[in-house]
């Protein structure tokens, strides 16, 4: 660890204070759209809503502790802005259970569990029963101070074996339930700090060994990952290597190894996907109607030009003489 999470020299500790109180589903979506953005509630019993919103800070650290009955929340991706630094956050479960899906990953989290997401990603939590759930902000700077690629962390849950993970979820109990009264305020906020750097490291441990375990059941299951997720995804032009290695949760160079063994590379697959999909579209009469430039951009391509040039080294022939021959 090379540095604190949080300074340590800070002496006033806010009280805890209520941020949001609703008994209506749709008031409590009002407060939390207002405060929070690209959040949606949807609630699971027709005739019941309730929720709280408890904000702790601890020097630096704030502590946002949720409780509400079954629901449904949705977070939509947000794209950062120029300049904007990427934004991160711990959700640990403290009651119930809930399941947290992403990009087709999916994290059940019970208590004592807890897990990095990943704010510019669209994620959704279901909550089955009444449960309350903890997120703790936490900026690309504080995390790089523990690991060098914090995207790698997101959506990853430290498993209930890792003894640092339950060190860590032990003092994150003992800042939220007041067992720690009376400690000085700068033992707090080492604590506070102390929570923050275990539960990055508990997490990191098992980033690491995902991919140890990812290694050893070999390159080609990674690329039927891989596969699946393009075959969905082609279409989007904004769907590029990084991208696919952010989703998959693995780096870059390990999706490449996985197609050089089925001798692709990832850029030649989704461009031959694309081409492919152009082709069956230029042979369809319900596209006879379609401009080429129109099917380019329909599967993925972003400039006519470079479309046209793929298609005829692909296939040695342009997609008007393609689509002449094809239709006849």
């Amino acid at each position: 660890m090379n540095r604190p999470l949080m300074r340590a020299d800070s002496q006033e500790i806010e009280t805890s204070h209520d941020v949001a109180v609703a008994s209506s589903l749709a008031d409590w979506n009002d407060l939390i759209s207002e405060r929070f953005g690209a959040i949606h509630v949807d609630a699971k019993t027709g005739s019941t809503f309730s929720a709280n919103l408890r904000c702790t800070s601890i020097g630096d650290v704030a502590f946002y502790e949720c409780s509400t009955s079954p629901a449904c929340v949705s977070h939509e991706a947000a794209p950062l802005k120029p300049g904007q630094a990427a934004a991160f956050l711990i959700k640990a479960q403290i009651e119930g259970q809930s399941r947290l899906t992403c990009g087709g990953r999916v994290v059940d989290l019970f208590p004592g569990d807890y897990v990095i997401c990943n704010n510019r990603e669209a994620y959704t939590l279901d909550f089955d029963c009444d449960t309350t759930i903890v997120s703790i902000p936490l900026s690309a700077d504080n995390l790089h101070a523990i690991t060098p690629f914090p995207e790698r962390l997101s959506f990853i849950k430290a498993v209930p074996e890792n003894p640092i993970r339950n060190v860590a979820y032990d003092y994150l109990e003992s800042l939220l339930r007041n067992r720690v009264t009376g400690l000085p305020c700068q033992s707090l906020n080492r604590l506070a700090s102390m929570f923050l750097e275990l539960a990055v490291l508990s997490i990191s441990q098992q980033a690491s060994n995902d991919v140890q375990t990812e290694r050893l059941r070999g390159s080609v299951g990674l690329f039927d990952r891989c596969r699946d997720y393009i075959e969905v995804a082609f279409r989007d032009e904004n769907t590029t290597a990084k991208c696919i290695a952010e989703r998959m949760g693995v780096s870059l160079r390990s999706i490449q190894s996985a197609f050089a063994a089925q001798g692709w590379t990832l850029t030649n697959y989704i461009s031959q996907r694309r081409l492919n999909e152009a082709r069956k579209l230029l042979s369809s009469a319900g596209y006879a109607g379609q401009q080429v430039s129109e099917i380019a951009y329909a599967v993925g391509y972003k400039s006519h030009s470079h479309f046209c040039r793929a298609f005829k080294a692909a296939f040695g022939e342009t997609p008007n003489a393609a689509r002449s021959i094809l239709q006849h």
